[in-house]
C-alpha cells in the first residue's frame, strides 16, 4: 500500500511540476548517485580554486502514518486523484 501511495504522490508532484529538477533518490531515472557526483564535482572545483564549499543535508522521512494520511487527504481534496 505504501508503494502505491508513493507512486501516486510522486506522479502528482511531477505532473504539477512541484519538484525541483535536482530532486532525486525516489524518482525514476534520477539516482542519489547522480547528486553525489555533482557534489563531488562542486567540492573538487572549490578545492582547485582555493574556495570554500558548504553543504547542508536533510534526511526527511514523511511516511509515518499521520503524515501519510495527511498527504493522501490533501491530495484527494485538491482532486489530484
Amino acid at each position: 500500500m505504501k508503494r502505491m501511495v508513493n507512486e501516486k504522490v510522486v506522479w502528482y508532484l511531477e505532473k504539477n511540476k512541484l519538484l525541483t529538477p535536482v530532486q532525486c533518490g525516489f524518482r525514476k531515472w534520477r539516482s542519489t548517485t547522480d547528486r553525489l557526483v555533482c557534489l563531488e564535482t562542486f567540492v573538487r572545483q572549490a578545492f582547485v580554486q582555493w574556495q570554500h564549499c558548504v553543504s547542508v543535508f536533510f534526511d526527511l522521512e514523511i511516511w509515518d502514518l499521520h503524515m501519510l494520511a495527511y498527504v493522501v487527504h490533501s491530495l484527494s481534496l485538491s482532486k489530484g486523484f
